[in-house]
């Protein structure tokens, strides 16, 4: 494990290894419309499986309100991108944010987007 690895949760560095999975996956088959994780929060793990829709993550989870639902950017996930998203994720779920619907909190992408919901969530 490299040094920068080494402040990173364990929860970011395993959902930064499904999202560079899901990618390898995507480049094999050619199947680009499968871009769907259902996120456990709680340790940062996948079912495995990789959905067409959000719905269909929802769908096929135990116990979906235990999990986020990410879309797998097609220019990947860094540790330290993983352990901001489960940050986000977590305050927004224990703020009362609904993880299920399609009208769901969006993470934004920027830097300064991802501070100020910090910011917002942690009041």
């Amino acid at each position: 494990m490299s040094e920068s690895n080494s402040r990173f949760s364990d929860d970011a560095k395993r959902l930064c290894n499904a999202v560079g999975m899901t990618q390898w996956v995507i480049r094999e088959t050619g199947e680009t419309d499968r871009r769907w994780l259902a996120v456990q929060l709680y340790d940062g793990s996948t079912d495995g499986e990789v959905y067409y829709s959000k719905d269909d993550a929802v769908r096929h989870q135990k116990f979906p309100w235990l999990c986020a639902y990410l879309w797998v950017p097609p220019t990947g996930m860094s540790v330290a991108e993983a352990e901001t998203w489960l940050a986000v994720w977590r305050k927004a779920k224990q703020a009362g944010f609904d993880t299920e619907s399609d009208r769901s909190y969006i993470t934004p992408l920027t830097i300064e987007g991802i501070s100020s919901h910090l910011a917002m969530l942690g009041k």
